[in-house]
């Protein structure tokens, strides 16, 4: 982790992360109508960019996202408690990408050259695209704002299949062009800068670990809390129910909102932790 705070020692490194803020929130801004989850989210074709940027210009564009959603939200009319989760879940689309493909192949180039790299490739996206819905997802649910199973799996969702074209395509594109300008975060940051990868294989394995494992326990606890508590005497979930009767309603049914709170707890402990091994 250490290049995400010598990147701000660096007058490129810096102007960068202005850079990609700059450029995420005039991608965001038209579509903040396009709304998904009023207040929350909305449909984003620039979940594409964290992505696509993190591969190109490394712990910039981990800041750069952050901050770029945040100065969205602010704008755009979204700005509340979530946006501190936001403000997170966005920085992990923007850190998680280039850690884990220099760790698996060793280079910088993002570009796919064989089979297995495609398959990290696909991975990757998939990873760090869940890790913002988990984030996020959490977060607004633990602040009651929307239930995870919807919140969480919808950004999720929405982050993959834009970014697994659109970054594909960018990547493609451009990192070749962005290479021989010298501008890619290995020519940028001097080696001593940038953290070692001595442990990263088995960080990367602990992150994906507890995104995953988070994933699979916040959406458990959320419908079987939701089936409950909405009466349904199977356990399953009708969330057309729940959205017409209301948010507020829902989480005043729920006796046990916490658990998903607590029950997921471990696994976000496990990715900050993870996080610092990659």
């Amino acid at each position: 982790m250490k290049e995400l705070f010598t990147i701000w020692t660096n007058t490129r490194g810096i102007v960068l992360i202005s850079v990609c803020a700059a450029v995420y929130v005039a991608v965001l801004l038209p579509f903040k109508f396009f709304t998904i989850v009023p207040g929350l989210t909305e449909f984003r074709p620039g979940a594409a960019l964290p992505i696509f940027l993190s591969f190109l210009f490394g712990p910039a564009a981990a800041w750069g996202s952050a901050i770029g959603n945040l100065v969205g939200d602010l704008l755009g009319g979204m700005f509340g408690p979530g946006s501190f989760f936001g403000f997170w879940g966005n920085f992990l689309m923007g850190y998680i990408p280039y850690r884990f493909w220099r760790t698996w192949t060793g280079r910088v180039d993002p570009r796919p050259q064989k089979g297995r790299e495609w398959v990290l490739y696909v991975a990757i996206v998939l990873l760090a695209s869940a890790a913002c819905g988990l984030v996020i997802g959490w977060g607004a649910h633990v602040l009651k704002l929307f239930p995870f199973v919807v919140l969480g799996n919808v950004i999720s969702i929405n982050n993959f299949l834009v970014s697994i074209i659109l970054t594909t395509a960018l990547v493609f594109a451009a990192s070749a062009r962005i290479g021989k300008w010298n501008m890619l975060y290995d020519d940028i940051l001097e080696p001593k800068q940038i953290s070692g990868f001595k442990y990263s294989k088995i960080g990367s394995i602990l992150l994906a670990a507890a995104i995953v494992g988070g994933m699979v326990l916040a959406n458990w606890i959320s419908i079987a809390n939701l089936g409950a508590d909405l009466g349904q005497p199977d356990g399953s979930v009708d969330l057309v129910q729940t959205y017409q009767e209301g948010v507020g309603q829902y989480f005043g049914k729920v006796a046990s909102i916490q658990s998903v709170g607590w029950g997921t707890a471990p696994a976000i402990a496990l990715l900050i932790a993870a996080l610092i091994i990659l």
